[in-house]
């Protein structure tokens, strides 16, 4: 299996227009694993994901996009999860980010195979930063540079096959990145989701 066979029901909402997205994201993946992401075509896509390719137009404007729609589905089954979760710190929302990712390392790798791991940082941006990266406000440079971090930690977890476990990551991102830092992560989620999550600083 290229992706979890719980693809289907956990990491986009029921929403039909999400859920068009999620089967052109996964005809797209499904196809990495078949020939060069160069190769692929707008027609393949949409045949595999049984849609017309008018209804793929609707949805994307490029392949990057249908790329960046994946790694943003998986960040919407790690919010998904961490809403569940009964602890709401850094450290789980790092450790449920992580665990996430790594359960579609199938997919990650036919992505970073095809050198598509560079649009990972979208995702991670509209996830994260508050207004995007337009955001106006001197708050945006030191999230930026957080996030920034942590998605060329992934970028690195991915290409060395993510043999590390979750928790791994969670411990060197946590060392790396200074208390004034993931302080930071708490603020961004506050104003992108509007609810806050727990600061929890070393040695507390």
């Amino acid at each position: 299996e290229i992706l979890p066979s719980d693809w289907s029901s956990d990491v986009c909402s029921s929403d039909l227009p999400e859920m068009t997205q999620k089967s052109i994201a996964d005809a797209l993946i499904r196809l990495l694993a078949e020939k060069e992401y160069s190769e692929i075509t707008v027609a393949e896509i949409a045949d595999t994901a049984g849609i017309n390719r008018s209804t793929y137009y609707r949805n994307f404007s490029s392949k990057e996009d249908v790329v960046r729609c994946y790694y943003g589905c998986i960040m919407q089954k790690c919010l998904a999860e961490f809403e569940t979760s009964g602890t709401k710190t850094n450290h789980m929302y790092l450790l449920t980010m992580f665990r996430a990712f790594h359960f579609h390392r199938e997919g990650l790798a036919l992505c970073d195979r095809a050198r598509l791991t560079p649009l990972m940082l979208d995702a991670l941006n509209a996830h994260i930063l508050p207004n995007g990266i337009g955001g106006r406000g001197s708050d945006v440079f030191p999230t930026a540079y957080y996030v920034g971090g942590i998605c060329n930690l992934l970028a690195v977890w991915i290409s060395r096959g993510m043999g590390e476990a979750p928790e791994e990551i969670v411990r060197i991102c946590e060392t790396l990145l200074p208390d004034s830092s993931q302080r930071r992560l708490s603020e961004a989620f506050r104003s992108v989701h509007g609810r806050p999550i727990h600061f929890i600083a070393r040695g507390e």
